[in-house]
């Protein structure tokens, strides 16, 4: 008889635990707190029109924009404070308007640097 008053004690326990879990993910979101899971804003580089392969990446190419990728996928990305890094680069494919700069290795030549583009 006492076990079983114990077990209820404890079940009891877990599903009071459960509902203020659940209330507090619920107002924590209703109020802009984001709950348990939060997405950082970052800026990151967007590109602000088309460019061709062999385009030298000037000041009026690209433009600061909020992004909430998760911190690991925007860590692949250039950010405006990095601007020395691709400001003068010259592209080695092309890119759309709108398109994130990305931090490959493939993407940025220096501009001395020759390469070659095969169709």
């Amino acid at each position: 008889m006492r076990g079983r008053r114990l077990l209820g004690g404890v079940l009891a326990g877990f599903i009071m635990a459960a509902i203020g879990l659940v209330g507090f993910i619920v107002y924590s979101n209703q109020n802009g707190g984001g709950g348990l899971i939060t997405n950082p804003s970052a800026q990151l580089v967007s590109v602000t029109r088309d460019l061709n392969a062999g385009d030298t990446v000037q000041n009026g190419d690209w433009q600061g924009i909020n992004s909430t990728l998760p911190p690991a996928t925007a860590n692949l990305y250039f950010t405006p404070t990095q601007r020395s890094l691709f400001l003068g680069k010259t592209l080695v494919r092309p890119l759309h308007n709108g398109d994130l700069l990305a931090k490959d290795g493939d993407l940025l030549a220096s501009a001395n640097a020759s390469y070659a583009e095969v169709p």
